[in-house]
């Protein structure tokens, strides 16, 4: 047997199709158009499952555009025609994962979430090596403070070392005159 749409390549030729003409829901149909949607590449159908008829500047369709162009989308055709030839959990698994503004947003947030965790690390990393740098810095204030206090017991002895070779002397001062 053949099928209506034969003659059709595209998931958009069969979306145009469609719209001019219904959806036929002969078995002979269901499965050619199964067959154009399952040769079109994913970005296409995503391309058209988000086509709500807006252009953006360069007169492209735009799905996240502001500017209304007059031209029809192909949105509710395309999931017309999705619920129609798959099954309801595959199709719908298709418009949560490519339509909705959830999985955007949440690939979004993933991705800010991705780059803190790495500034974290970063950051972190760097608290550990300014750590370090203290310690090896109060090790050697350590070092320089034991040098310290063993040079000021020195100094100690020798004062006391020269207070007494002062009394010496005076005693020999004064053993002279006398």
């Amino acid at each position: 047997m053949s099928s209506k749409y034969d003659s059709i390549k595209t998931a958009k030729d069969l979306i145009l199709e469609v719209r001019a003409h219904g959806l036929s829901l002969a078995q002979e149909d269901i499965c050619r158009a199964q067959d154009i949607f399952g040769h079109t590449a994913i970005d296409d159908l995503v391309f058209l499952a988000n086509d709500i008829g807006r252009d953006n500047e360069r007169g492209e369709p735009d799905p996240k555009g502001s500017r209304y162009s007059g031209r029809p989308g192909t949105r509710g055709i395309f999931y017309q025609i999705l619920f129609n030839i798959w099954h309801w959990e595959q199709a719908t698994e298709f418009y949560n994962k490519y339509t909705l503004e959830i999985p955007a947003q949440m690939a979004k947030l993933k991705s800010e979430a991705d780059g803190l965790e790495k500034m974290l690390a970063q950051s972190e990393q760097k608290a550990k090596d300014m750590e370090a740098k203290v310690a090896e810095c109060y090790k050697g204030f350590r070092e320089v403070e034991d040098v310290s206090i063993e040079q000021s017991h020195k100094i100690k002895e020798l004062e006391a070392e020269i207070l007494g070779l002062k009394a010496k002397l005076y005693d020999m001062i004064v053993a002279r005159e006398a």
